[in-house]
């Protein structure tokens, strides 16, 4: 009975083949994988820890002008002291986000290992190639509910993330 059940790897002694699903997602991902390959995605992770670090600056900046505004409105002195709570946890955060963003890389070469296995990093990718599609339709919906092209251009970014995650394995 074990020699009737195939294996993913092995097409189907039967004339239907169960498994039909499986290869076509293993198609799938292998096309994303050549699409998106390492190079692209250490290049997007550069580029994107970058722009957090300017967007956390903003974000303190910003955060702190608004505060002023509000405060000088509201005659409130409290409000300020929480703008200036707001720049110390942003600029934490920035620290934090600096030191954490090259141990990862230090980590890998410090401790190379190889899974004996692909079919954990395929269910992962399937997983992020399916929330690439989720995060796609949703902005495209709210697209078309708000009468706005960039709700579908940020979809469009933001399944692109999620599937450079999905092929990055």
């Amino acid at each position: 009975m074990a020699d009737v059940i195939p294996t993913v790897s092995e097409p189907s002694p039967l004339k239907f083949d169960g498994l039909v699903v499986v290869r076509l997602i293993d198609g799938l991902l292998n096309l994303a994988r050549k699409g998106l390959g390492p190079r692209f995605f250490e290049q997007s992770v550069r580029w994107l820890a970058w722009l957090g670090q300017v967007a956390l600056l903003a974000g303190a900046a910003l955060g702190l002008l608004l505060s002023v505004i509000v405060a000088i409105k509201t005659d409130s002195f409290r409000v300020f002291l929480l703008g200036l709570a707001w720049v110390c946890a942003v600029l934490a955060l920035q620290y934090t986000a600096a030191k954490f963003l090259p141990a990862g890389d230090q980590l890998l070469k410090a401790t190379p290992t190889r899974l004996a296995s692909r079919s954990f990093l395929d269910c992962y990718a399937l997983l992020h190639l399916v929330g690439g599609l989720v995060v796609l339709t949703w902005f495209v919906v709210a697209a078309v509910k708000a009468e706005v092209l960039s709700f579908a251009w940020m979809g469009w970014r933001s399944s692109r993330c999620w599937s450079t995650w999905a092929a990055w394995p």
